[in-house]
């Protein structure tokens, strides 16, 4: 299959923040920076409805969800292919019926200063017991890469819902790449900002993507995050801390993740 056919074949997701930074996104009570009103939601038996507020100018929309002792993680994004201003709604029918939830809205507006981030302070929704339950990707085998450009799955990781995504990040952006065959040959799949910079993985996700043909935006729905390692194809005891392509495709890049 040649590079054209990758990139329609396969949906890269771009998300903008970082798991390991997401406590520090929202500390509401620590930091210094004007918070905007918390979301409006709505909810019924078994779902959780957050209005996102958009401007014509809104280049993406985050939605995050923490619990009693977890720090906010990312369930979702919302991206527009044109411009509008109208609330987009986001629904999390994804939910553990034993939770208590928060929300958060993170997004980016572009303007003639640049690119201006915006975190909203935290809602708060009480468990609902009907609630279905949370997604999620069972992985019971083994990552390797071989040194140049090939992850090799020992095992095809399985989603409960959607698609079993690994993500890659460059330190600004993450990747949410389907795992849909056991070996991934990532000069073929990634973009040029990729290439020739130490790459890690923060874990694999489900992913459910749907697309609003109407109004034009794309919206993808993330599990919780599964903890995954990549190993070293020659010596399989050693946890890799990081990986390098040096020769690859290029490519669409994302946004900071």
């Amino acid at each position: 299959m040649n590079k054209k056919n990758l990139w329609v074949s396969i949906i890269f997701t771009y998300a903008v923040l970082c798991f390991f930074s997401c406590n520090s996104l929202f500390n509401e009570e620590e930091d210094s920076q004007v918070y905007l009103p918390a979301p409006m939601v709505t909810t019924n038996s078994t779902s959780v409805t957050i209005s996102c507020n958009t401007s014509e100018n809104t280049l993406w929309i985050n939605v995050f969800r923490s619990e009693d002792s977890v720090e906010p993680y990312n369930i979702g994004q919302i991206i527009p292919k044109k411009k509008f201003s109208n609330s987009v709604q986001f629904i999390d029918n994804h939910m553990d019926p034993a939770k208590n939830y928060k929300y958060y809205i993170r997004s980016a507006i572009k303007d003639e200063t640049g690119i201006i981030h915006s975190n909203t302070k935290s809602v708060s929704v009480d468990a609902i017991g009907s609630a279905t339950g949370e997604i999620a990707v069972s992985f019971s085998g083994t990552i390797t890469y071989d040194g140049t450009s090939v992850l090799t799955f020992s095992a095809l990781p399985t989603a409960s819902q959607g698609d079993a995504c690994i993500t890659i990040s460059n330190g600004k952006t993450t990747l949410f790449i389907p795992v849909t065959t056991t070996t991934l040959e990532l000069r073929d799949l990634l973009p040029e900002d990729f290439i020739g910079v130490p790459l890690t993985t923060k874990g694999l996700v489900a992913q459910i993507a749907t697309e609003d043909t109407k109004n034009k935006w794309d919206m993808y729905y993330w599990s919780p995050k599964t903890n995954a390692s990549i190993l070293d194809a020659a010596d399989t005891s050693k946890i890799l801390s990081s990986i390098t392509v040096e020769v690859g495709a290029t490519g669409n890049t994302g946004m900071d993740y």
